[in-house]
């Protein structure tokens, strides 16, 4: 059993387009984010993942597109008391990890564009995940 899923109260055409917007931008920057722990298939396929989840999904479809192992690395390195140790990656809990907080993290942008666009001055998002809540103001430019 996998998370709960998330409410997205804006999740429409309009926030859509704008989240893909957000994402193709910083896809076209310098320096694109690249989960790690990614294997090389895994981080080639990453952003069409995120394109599909954007376009006509949300957190849970990329989170069962990404429990495939193959886009996965087999082990990860940490550090405990000072010695880096490895261990095998459980796929699933990196696959919850990363497909809410990639889907969370366009979806509050692209909605941060839209307001911005229909010229909102102040906004105020709230949600919880794990229990903490965000609050964000802004000032429209």
């Amino acid at each position: 059993m996998g998370p709960m899923p998330m409410q997205f109260d804006e999740l429409d055409e309009v926030t859509r387009r704008c989240m893909l917007a957000e994402f193709e931008a910083e896809q076209a920057g310098g320096s694109p984010y690249v989960p790690k722990n990614l294997s090389e298939a895994g981080r080639r396929a990453f952003p069409d993942l995120m394109r599909a989840a954007i376009r006509d999904g949300n957190e849970q479809s990329l989170i069962s597109a990404l429990r495939d192992p193959r886009l996965w690395e087999a082990f990860e390195s940490y550090e405990l008391k000072g010695v880096v140790r490895r261990r095998r990656i459980n796929i699933d809990h990196k696959a919850e990890q990363l497909g809410i907080t990639e889907f969370n993290t366009w979806y509050v942008r692209g909605l941060a564009r839209r307001l911005m666009d229909e010229g909102v001055e102040y906004c105020e998002l709230m949600g919880s995940v794990q229990r903490s809540r965000s609050f964000v103001m802004w000032n429209s430019v």
